[in-house]
């Protein structure tokens, strides 16, 4: 499998807002980001969020590194 492109806790920083940032590295550090799935430039993952139902977080990478992201 080809490396990720430019991918790196800076550029996940310019993508996100503090607080989702926070969340985010809160939820991983607990464990809580499950079943990480790459599939070309695609990340898929289900996050054990605040709700009954895990989350959905897709994020879809160019050359530059993030081109966009989305979580159910």
């Amino acid at each position: 499998m080809d490396p990720l492109p430019n991918f790196s806790e800076a550029i996940i920083r310019q993508h996100a807002s503090p607080e989702s940032y926070r969340r985010g590295q809160d939820y991983y550090e607990q464990g809580a980001v499950r079943n990480i799935v790459r599939r070309g430039q695609q990340l898929q993952a289900e996050v054990e969020g605040s709700q009954y139902e895990p989350y959905q977080v897709q994020i879809i990478l160019d050359e530059g590194g993030i081109f966009d992201a989305d979580c159910t």
